[in-house]
């Protein structure tokens, strides 16, 4: 409330500290847990490029219904971090005060390249990290996300456990202290679009 209420001047002076500083914190966590996994992060790749590419995978994203799936969950997380296609960052980019319209098309530009930056980091950290706990209970099943499956972990739980490989329980507080932010800044974000849709929809045409 004290930050919606002031206004756009209000949520851009806080949007404009609290994303940098929080991306910046969580890149720095996930630099920190890619430093410690160094020797997995090859062993990564190979994992994701031979999950991509094997026979296996190519026949099953042949059906209906993992092409359904492969939609409903690729495009729900493609939206949901960077809102690449859904029309709503206009809002904020075209009250932006600049000296040409093109200045801030390339801002728009790079806040997808970078949530592209941290989703792939958060993917290598997961896969790193249950290379290294798969390595380390020394498990029959050679595959990092029987690791997390036979942990009862799912979701954002699995980026916490693997925070907490590394960190212990302080890694699954910097991972809760990171969705704070990263919530709170998206809930300010949308309440500005919002109000905007609705002065728009009951305002007198003028």
């Amino acid at each position: 409330a004290f930050v919606v209420m002031g206004g756009l001047r209000t949520i851009a002076s806080f949007t404009e500290k609290v994303v940098p500083t929080m991306a910046l914190f969580y890149l720095i966590g996930a630099a920190i847990m890619l430093i410690y996994n160094y020797q997995y992060i090859l062993p990564a790749f190979k994992s994701i490029f031979i999950a991509a590419f094997n026979p296996t995978a190519v026949l099953g994203g042949g059906a209906g219904v993992a092409i359904q799936q492969a939609m409903r969950y690729g495009i729900a997380r493609g939206l949901f971090s960077n809102e690449a296609g859904m029309g709503s960052t206009p809002h904020a980019h075209a009250v932006a005060k600049v000296r040409s319209p093109e200045e801030q098309g390339f801002i728009a530009m790079m806040g997808v390249f970078i949530v592209g930056v941290i989703v792939t980091l958060t993917g290598l950290v997961i896969i790193t990290s249950g290379l290294r706990g798969w390595s380390e209970a020394n498990l029959a099943d050679p595959s990092f996300l029987s690791f997390y499956s036979d942990a009862g972990k799912a979701g954002i739980a699995v980026t916490q456990y693997a925070y907490e490989l590394i960190f212990g329980h302080i890694g699954g507080i910097f991972i809760s202290f990171s969705l704070l932010f990263f919530a709170f800044s998206t809930i300010i974000g949308w309440y500005y679009y919002a109000e905007n849709n609705v002065r728009y929809l009951f305002s007198s045409p003028k």
